[in-house]
């Protein structure tokens, strides 16, 4: 049997796949592009609330930020869900135990302060 000779498996340089690694990265960082997120729903189970979160593109990407406390924004979403569908909310989350937890504002916000015009 005759030994094969060596071909290289890859066909793009590897220049090329670190560039769209370090785009898709700043693009996820900058929440631009496939990674605008904006509102889709808010779902309720016995044990948790989900502010479920999708990209502006067909076909992207869905997340969920989890709620431990209600605010006057959160309950502006529990109330009046259609106003807010679509849109890109500004607030804080964080992660705990591998899952985005809401952090609620203080007592002062409006109910629309979570809402980016």
């Amino acid at each position: 049997m005759q030994a094969q000779p060596y071909r290289s498996v890859e066909e793009k340089p590897q220049t090329e796949n670190f560039r769209y690694n370090i785009s898709n990265l700043n693009d996820a960082l900058q929440q631009r592009n496939q990674f605008e997120m904006v509102f889709d729903n808010i779902t309720t189970y016995p044990d948790a609330t989900f502010v479920m979160l999708k990209s502006k593109g067909q076909g992207g990407y869905k997340a969920s930020v989890q709620l431990h406390e209600k605010d006057s924004f959160i309950d502006s979403l529990l109330n009046y869900p259609t106003t807010f569908q679509g849109e890109k909310l500004s607030f804080k989350w964080e992660v705990n135990n591998q899952q985005a937890v809401y952090v609620p504002e203080d007592s002062t916000s409006t109910s629309a302060s979570g809402l980016k015009r």
